[in-house]
């Protein structure tokens, strides 16, 4: 690689004009930031655009004895991998080497070279384009590095590393170029819809695994968690990847499945909320992670939190109601009689901390259950009252749909907290039930509200 290096160097580009290399110049959008990291201008750059430049003499560069040299090294390195690694084995058979390779080798030049060393070898530079080299010949050339957008999403964090190899952490000038539509626009600006997008999560898949269903699948639990951690407006927007997650200067960020044109959120989300931490958001990725939601005990919790995830970012109001109390009739129901009444008063078992919080919660749970019936089978929405107040009509569910998403959330981190200590929830149920009549089961739902911070202010 050092002799294509030196021999391109002497050969070809040694021998260019100043008049030639303007051609290649180009005037590139480089997006600015301010203190927080959110877009603030545009600044625009005039340089040469190697990628045009090297692809212009590819030709010339495919007669250098060095590159036929690295061509054959090269193969005969990625025959090796495929010997050794059984992952890359089920890849390549969609892999068209020899495109690779040239690919590969033409990237390789074009990340070397510079404006200032067109014309000489710089070592240091060399050494350290060789080592992005090596890494994408031996950990990414069968995959892709994929992304998807966190729409409304703020933190500190710079990087974060969760399960199964994925990680959140602020978009990269390229990426935001790419996510704004800032390409696309003759004017070289972001769309004012995407300007506010900070961060993404992002994993390594196999190029097989190119799929938008399987994308977004992978990472369904870093936004439950997301969810479920607090309140705040969040959702995921368009689908990107690249063939390296190191290598962007030569690979660039595609656009898989575009951003969405969405509605300004009514609440922003940050991830150190009050008094909710990143420590407590990686427990419960964690605790996401260890458990199937579509198998066995948790079957019922994974309907629940989709619910819920669903109910976050649906529109209309009335839907709402429908998402939040499924989502809750996962938790709280079995196939019991008087099912409405053991709904709402399991509900105030659990959540009540106070005799009266309990006799307000459970007279406001069976209010909302016969909501939910009535806009099922169309008919006149009844308003919500609490101590005689309407906290809840066909016209405005504010104050209703508030109240019933803490509750939500605060059933699914309960549930969450507790199912592991028994069978099935119908176990869970049974002990609900006892805790009327039990003081210490009483304590003990008491003790594990604090534990995941749960306050209703009911009162």
């Amino acid at each position: 690689m050092y002799n294509l290096v030196s021999e391109s160097t002497e050969e070809i580009f040694s021998k260019l004009t100043e008049t030639e290399i303007e051609t290649y110049r180009t005037t590139n959008s480089i997006p600015k930031f301010d203190e927080n990291g959110f877009f603030k201008k545009v600044d625009e750059k005039n340089e040469v655009d190697f990628k045009k430049l090297m692809y212009a003499k590819k030709n010339k560069l495919r007669t250098l004895s060095s590159y036929k040299i690295s061509e054959k090294i090269l193969e005969l390195r990625i025959k090796q991998i495929s010997k050794e690694d059984q992952k890359f084995k089920r890849v390549q058979t969609e892999l068209d080497i020899e495109s690779v390779i040239k690919k590969t080798l033409i990237g390789f030049l074009t990340s070397y070279f510079d404006e200032k060393n067109l014309k000489k070898i710089n070592p240091s530079k060399f050494t350290k384009t060789f080592a992005k080299l090596e890494h994408y010949i031996k950990s990414d050339l069968y995959t892709i590095f994929c992304f998807v957008t966190i729409r409304n999403f703020d933190s500190k964090i710079k990087l974060m590393e969760l399960p199964r190899d994925q990680i959140i952490r602020p978009r990269t000038d390229e990426e935001f170029i790419v996510i704004s539509g800032m390409n696309e626009n003759s004017q070289h600006n972001p769309n004012p819809n995407f300007q506010n997008i900070k961060f993404i999560l992002g994993t390594t898949i196999s190029k097989i695994e190119n799929d938008e269903k399987k994308i977004r699948k992978g990472f369904e639990k870093i936004l439950f968690a997301l969810k479920i951690l607090h309140e705040g407006y969040i959702q995921f927007g368009g689908i990107f990847y690249r063939d390296s997650e190191d290598w962007n200067d030569i690979q660039p960020t595609i656009c898989k499945i575009p951003e969405p044109i969405i509605s300004k959120p009514t609440t922003n989300y940050r991830l150190e909320y009050d008094n909710f931490t990143e420590k407590e958001f990686n427990k419960l990725v964690n605790e996401l992670s260890e458990i199937n939601l579509t198998k066995g005990k948790y079957v019922f919790l994974g309907r629940s939190i989709k619910r819920f995830s669903q109910a976050i970012e649906n529109d209309s109001d009335l839907d709402k109601v429908l998402d939040f109390i499924t989502c809750l009739e996962s938790l709280y129901s079995s196939k019991e009689q008087q099912l409405s009444y053991r709904f709402a008063m399991r509900i105030a078992s659990v959540l009540g901390q106070t005799p009266k919080e309990k006799i307000k919660i459970e007279e406001l749970m069976r209010q909302l259950y016969n909501l939910r019936s009535k806009i099922v089978h169309g008919d006149t929405i009844p308003p919500v009252e609490l101590d005689g107040e309407v906290i809840g009509s066909e016209e405005n569910m504010e104050q209703c749909l508030k109240i019933l998403e803490k509750i939500s959330r605060g059933s699914i981190k309960l549930f969450l907290q507790l199912i592991n200590d028994y069978e099935n929830k119908e176990e869970l149920h049974k002990t609900i039930d006892d805790s009327i009549y039990d003081p210490k089961l009483q304590k003990f739902f008491l003790k594990n509200l604090k534990k995941i911070k749960f306050e209703l202010e009911i009162n």
